[in-house]
């Protein structure tokens, strides 16, 4: 089955998105050739298109490109293409500028789906220049996978998510990329920069660490997801995922999240101490997510293996500011990414509470599914671990 467009994003994320690129001071000159289309649309259907954009090209020949370029790249949808497009853009977005504002100069070179075979996979290269320097995003999609609207919506959200990015926006739209589909990054003047410091600076939404220590920028996983903050990993989280990996029929990933919402964001020193534990057992995956209905949304139709401690505070409305509404449009965006959630229960306080003692909404009994305690039970927390009680634990 093909995906087209309306399955990488809907109409409402879109103009979330663009109305906040309106409302940043940067403007921009945009170059699009061979993909972006759906992107210039946007930007110029949404109202504040002429607080944004300076200039928009669409040049599809050769002679257009070379005019523009003043050479012709060696492929025409290629980063390097992609590169001198940006760089372009810039020059121009700097000649046209009138005021005391922030420039950028966006590019997106693409070779998708036509009425022609290509030899090569289809692809789609995105960059953007400012004046501290220039970041590239690039994407060999699976052929067949989508069709033409389908892979000009990967092309266009990788242009929008770049001027985002341009702007300091911290709000991006998945792509919706398959587990065969890997996102490359490539950062400029900063060539050292490594996916670790990318998610850090908000740049991809999250990082695939494979066993071998391996990353890679938002490669798509396969199977469940354990999130948690692991500090320490112990015996009980290696036990919980084997449980969940029984009931499940499938793989389970740990997901560790840089920003919590009862805690502090991670230092770069606390993530790498982190990934020190957890590396080399299993692959893991490393986000920004704080929230479910996030981490829903960069990974649909996930299944999230949780504790009981985490999943008390899914459905608690302190959560969400005290408001029920919050809390029911949370588990909304959740049910709508066709994500769920496998609850292990522990010990509280001398008595052993699981799902059944959880108020889940009526609406959303459905999330939620429970590991027996026949099947997995731990009552040490990783607090009490991390105090030295319970250490015969670990």
């Amino acid at each position: 089955m093909q995906l087209s467009s309306d399955r990488l994003a809907t109409d409402a994320e879109v103009r979330d998105l663009v109305g906040e690129i309106h409302g940043s001071p940067f403007r921009y000159v945009v170059i699009a050739a061979g993909a972006g289309s759906e992107a210039l649309a946007s930007l110029l259907g949404t109202p504040g298109a002429s607080r944004t954009l300076l200039e928009a090209v669409v040049p599809y020949s050769r002679a257009a490109l070379v005019d523009l370029l003043g050479r012709l790249p060696g492929s025409l949808a290629s980063p390097e293409a992609a590169a001198q497009m940006a760089d372009a853009a810039y020059a121009r977005a700097l000649a046209l500028r009138d005021g005391d504002y922030p420039v950028a100069g966006l590019s997106c070179a693409g070779a998708l789906l036509s009425d022609r075979p290509r030899r090569g996979p289809h692809r789609a290269h995105v960059a953007v220049r400012t004046e501290d320097g220039r970041i590239a995003f690039g994407v060999a999609m699976e052929k067949g996978l989508r069709d033409r609207a389908g892979e000009e919506g990967v092309a266009s959200l990788m242009l929008l998510r770049a001027a985002a990015l341009a702007a300091g926006l911290n709000r991006r739209v998945d792509l919706r990329l398959s587990p065969c589909e890997h996102l490359l990054v490539d950062r400029r003047p900063q060539v050292g920069d490594r996916p670790i410091d990318l998610l850090m600076s908000g740049a991809v939404d999250w990082v695939h660490v494979s066993e071998d220590g391996a990353m890679d920028c938002e490669r798509g996983i396969e199977g469940a997801l354990m999130p948690g903050s692991f500090n320490p990993l112990h015996r009980g989280h290696i036990e919980l995922r084997g449980a969940a990996q029984s009931i499940l029929g499938m793989n389970v990933t740990f997901e560790l999240s840089i920003s919590n919402v009862d805690k502090p964001t991670l230092t770069r020193g606390e993530v790498e101490a982190r990934l020190g534990t957890l590396r080399g057992g299993s692959p893991l995956v490393l986000t920004r997510a704080s929230r479910f209905s996030q981490k829903a949304r960069l990974f649909p139709g996930t299944t999230f293996v949780v504790g009981y401690d985490t999943a008390a505070r899914i459905v608690d409305a302190s959560y969400y500011d005290g408001v029920g509404e919050e809390l029911t449009r949370a588990l909304g965006r959740v049910r709508a990414a066709g994500c769920r959630f496998l609850v292990a229960g522990r010990e509280v306080e001398g008595e052993f509470r699981s799902l059944d003692h959880l108020d889940v909404p009526a609406d959303f009994m459905a999330l939620f599914d429970q590991i027996p305690e026949s099947v997995f039970r731990w009552d040490v927390s990783s607090s009490v671990i991390r105090a030295g009680l319970g250490r015969e634990a670990q």
